[in-house]
């Protein structure tokens, strides 16, 4: 049976904290620079640390640069790994550079790893690397680039220059553009192609999308390629082109944002040329084109575009940014105090229910105290109950004036909207740019999102860089970032830049407090496999000012342990998680 991660139960140890009070949460220690790098054979140890993955098993996926520790000197050739669950381990070296790929017939070696890795529920690893020549035939630029994952264990799934699974013409892989994983182990790739054995592959046919064309587990095939045929489309348009957005569920179901050309039929223009598509029926359809209804709306408006990637659940429910033009109704307003070309789509009663409008500009924005209305909108997440978490621009409604400056002291034109409540709960501010942020002892004010991640319990986590507020302190480069948790209608500071922050040694008992100058939560990408995961766990990585970091996973603190913990004025130390 596999060795699961999961958070151990034993008491923590409270510590006074100079600076802002953290709050106070379950937080365990991963892996601190300076130890022993499991499954290192030479006594490596860890140096730095890419971003941190986490899965519903609380297992966690991470590369890390090592350096030289007990044994032989470690170099450049050897000098990155890639850690994550094994049979055997909770946490061990899977790959490392310099060691021999696993399923090439060449002997090549891996000379690079992209900084995120992905992790599926039941603990198999996936990820994207670089190949160097080992003790076989070179490796150029037209085979140096690879795709591993569960393969009857770790295994070769694509590698450039290798044919394409599906392809009628026998096309090889070109290069990678994008590389998706579900939690249920299923790769979606958005791959470039050449010519392999087959008939020439041109430029009107030489990218696609591939990924599983049976269901959960089945193999991976062309779901969708440059010139074919669009699904769902009345002029037969073909595909023209992919950008990077697209995702897939753990029931092999894919959704992605498309560019059309010209097919079949009538000619497609700049006025119709782009498309969401995901789960329709018994198969992949249109969710919405260019030109076309917007479901949901009531002055007849029609799509003219399409914003970021759309978002799928397990559920097969999608949700997407739309930008809205006049159609066979009402004008709609491009610009000024009533402009409502803006809107957010998705589930509108929960989970399996039809599509339509979630929210719109010029509508009211839930929970403001001001009665703001909705501007834009921007990162959207979707939880398997159909709950949706976004981020908003907020302007001027029927209240107060909302203050849209950049930069201004009391600028409060942006926030976080989600069930405030758990799943299934009414929308409504989770957190507002102008706020005085939880936690902090020198009334600092939370002013900047990155994007949030959300999960089926309704609970959402995410970075926000912070500004000067009423309480007196300065903020600046050295304690304006902070991560914070929301549950329940609570929200919570997990760690902040400048405070101080507790960390087991080698010892597994020494404790040193160091002084954290960077924090580092989720993928770079939107749909990357999460940090937060739906038991409530999110895993973050943490710079210190001693130029040591390390890698953490937190519990979301209960609303009723964070009014209790509040009274004390104390935080938690870490320990070590075995």
């Amino acid at each position: 049976m596999r060795n699961t991660c999961r958070l151990l139960t034993t008491s923590l140890i409270p510590i006074a904290v100079a600076g802002s009070a953290v709050a106070q949460s379950d937080i365990s220690q991963i892996a601190l620079s300076g130890e022993a790098a499991p499954g290192a054979v030479d006594g490596a140890i860890f140096g730095g640390f890419s971003n941190v993955v986490l899965n519903d098993a609380g297992q966690v996926a991470f590369v890390s640069f090592l350096e030289t520790g007990t044994g032989a000197p470690v170099t450049s050739d050897n000098s990155t790994a890639l850690f994550a669950p094994t049979l055997t381990s909770d946490l061990e070296i899977v790959a490392r550079k310099g060691d021999v790929a696993p399923g090439v017939a060449d002997g090549a070696v891996y000379s690079s790893f992209q900084n995120t890795a992905y992790l599926s529920d039941s603990g198999e690893v996936a990820f994207e690397a670089v190949l160097a020549t080992g003790a076989g035939p070179a490796v150029t630029g037209v085979n140096d680039g690879a795709i591993f994952g569960p393969n009857g264990g770790l295994g070769l799934i694509a590698r450039e220059g290798a044919p394409a699974p599906g392809t009628a013409d026998n096309a090889v892989f070109a290069d990678f553009d994008e590389i998706d994983f579900s939690a249920a182990g299923d790769f979606l790739l958005q791959v470039e192609l050449a010519t392999g054995t087959g008939a020439a592959v041109t430029s009107a046919n030489d990218q696609a999308l591939l990924g599983p064309t049976a269901g959960p587990g089945s193999a991976l095939g062309v779901i969708a390629r440059r010139g074919d045929p669009a699904p769902g489309v009345a002029d037969g348009a073909a595909y023209l082109g992919f950008s990077n957005r697209n995702t897939i569920n753990n029931q092999g179901e894919v959704a992605f944002a498309h560019s059309l050309q010209t097919g079949t039929g009538t000619v497609v223009d700049d006025d119709n040329n782009s498309a969401v598509f995901g789960p329709s029926g018994s198969g992949l359809g249109l969710l919405g084109r260019e030109d076309s209804p917007a479901p949901g709306v009531s002055d007849g408006a029609e799509f003219s575009g399409f914003g970021g990637a759309p978002v799928l659940n397990n559920a097969g429910d999608t949700a997407f940014v739309g930008f809205l033009r006049t159609g066979n109704g009402d004008p709609v307003e491009d610009s000024g105090p009533d402009s409502n070309n803006s809107a957010l789509f998705g589930p509108t009663s929960g989970s399996g229910s039809s599509l339509g409008l979630v929210a719109r500009a010029n509508d009211p924005a839930p929970g403001t105290a001001d009665d703001a209305e909705f501007d834009s909108f921007n990162a959207v997440r979707l939880n398997d109950h159909g709950d949706l978490l976004f981020t908003a621009s907020v302007r001027t409604g029927t209240g107060a004036p909302v203050d849209d400056s950049f930069s201004g002291p009391d600028s409060n034109n942006f926030a976080i909207f989600g069930p405030t409540d758990g799943p299934g709960s009414a929308l409504g501010v989770i957190a507002r740019r102008g706020d005085t942020a939880p936690g902090v002892t020198d009334g600092a004010e939370l002013n900047f999102f990155a994007t949030p991640q959300f999960n089926n319990a309704g609970q959402a986590a995410f970075i926000s860089f912070l500004r000067d507020g009423t309480g007196g302190g300065a903020v600046d480069s050295t304690n304006g970032t902070g991560l914070f948790a929301y549950a329940d209608g609570e929200l919570s500071l997990i760690a902040r830049a400048g405070d101080l922050f507790t960390v087991l040694l080698a010892d597994g008992i020494t404790e040193e407090q160091r002084t954290i100058s960077f924090i580092s939560f989720g993928s770079t990408v939107d749909n990357g496999t999460p940090a937060l995961n739906n038991e409530g766990q999110l895993a973050f990585t943490l710079s210190f000012t001693d130029g040591s970091g390390g890698i953490f996973v937190a519990t979301i603190p209960e609303p009723t342990t964070l009014a209790l913990l509040g009274m004390s004025g104390l935080t938690l130390a870490t320990r070590r998680r075995k």
